[in-house]
């Protein structure tokens, strides 16, 4: 089991994505199609963290006891398979805790993430609103607009002064 999470399901969740959540989506044990409230949610989410913890705490217990198996004192000078075998452990369990370590690094930011107030969006929202006054789009949009303008003025005034060359030069060619 070499994923963080142990190879269970990672179930991530937010009030936007709850309160949207699909009507589709049911909730399996109540094998009536309901939709899963955020309430059933939150709780199926405890408890896959619950697991997770359980998982961890046994990994670390059955890398301890590996690694005191294959220690200096239960090995001998010529067992060598012994020494390899505690350095492979030694190297799982430091693999193991840096796993670990990601991801609680990666559930603290999901969690900074997702606790936003409502003040941080209405900030949000200002700081979009004056951005987009700043970008300079709307000006963009009226230069195109007047360019495109400007450009079909510019063709048909080029298709006049053709057709009336034509028309010349018909008259020179038949005199």
């Amino acid at each position: 089991r070499d994923h963080f999470n142990g190879g269970g399901p990672v179930v991530i969740l937010d009030e936007a994505t709850a309160d949207t959540a699909d009507a589709s989506e049911a909730d399996p044990a109540d094998g009536e199609g309901s939709p899963m409230s955020v309430a059933q949610l939150r709780r199926e989410i405890s408890e896959l963290e619950k697991q997770e913890m359980g998982h961890a705490a046994a990994r670390q217990k059955a890398l301890e006891s590996a690694m005191e198996a294959t220690s200096s004192l239960n090995c001998t000078e010529a067992e060598v398979g012994c020494k390899h075998a505690a350095k492979a452990i030694r190297w799982k369990a430091s693999k193991d805790q840096y796993e670990q370590a990601a991801l609680r690094d990666i559930t603290k930011e999901w969690k900074k993430e997702r606790n936003v107030t409502a003040e941080g969006l209405a900030d949000f929202h200002k700081i979009q609103l004056k951005a987009s006054q700043l970008s300079g789009i709307k000006e963009l949009d009226s230069l195109q607009k007047t360019a495109a303008a400007a450009e079909l003025a510019r063709n048909k005034a080029q298709e006049q002064t053709l057709s009336v060359l034509r028309a010349e030069t018909k008259q020179l060619d038949a005199l």
